[in-house]
């Protein structure tokens, strides 16, 4: 009996343990977003009106004054026209590719799934209007 209550705690305590640090990893994540989403909102602008340059490859570095909102210092543009816009902002590097970022899109999660290739990605969350989380493989 004395076991069961032993391997019974153990269990309970190792579910309390990943709450808490569900929760702390929560915390980080939303004071992480809405700290720098003035800045994101900056670099989006920015780019639309090509004052941050977009190079052969989609991405656009990332000048000293928005290092911070990108983990990799650029952000990957799939699309930014008059109709539609997904960008991408790295926000936690995975190993070996289970990377997170934070989209824009100037529509909803349909034209994350149409510009990005449902293989890339396991899952989108939206976080609030036009931004989400995307977790890739």
């Amino acid at each position: 009996m004395r076991r069961i209550f032993k391997i019974l705690f153990f269990i309970f305590l190792l579910f309390v343990i990943t709450l808490i640090i569900d929760f702390i990893g929560d915390r980080k994540f939303k004071n992480d977003f809405e700290s720098k989403l003035i800045l994101r909102e900056e670099v989006i602008k920015k780019i639309e009106s090509k004052e941050l340059e977009l190079y052969k490859n989609n991405r656009v570095i990332l000048i000293e004054k928005y290092g911070d909102v990108a983990e990799n210092d650029y952000v990957y543009v799939y699309v930014c026209n008059d109709k539609e816009k997904v960008i991408s902002f790295l926000y936690k590097a995975g190993i070996p590719d289970e990377d997170q970022y934070i989209f824009y899109s100037s529509g909803n999660d349909d034209l994350i799934k149409k510009y990005v290739p449902k293989s890339y990605y396991s899952y989108i969350e939206k976080i609030t209007d036009n931004w989400y989380m995307v977790q890739f493989n």
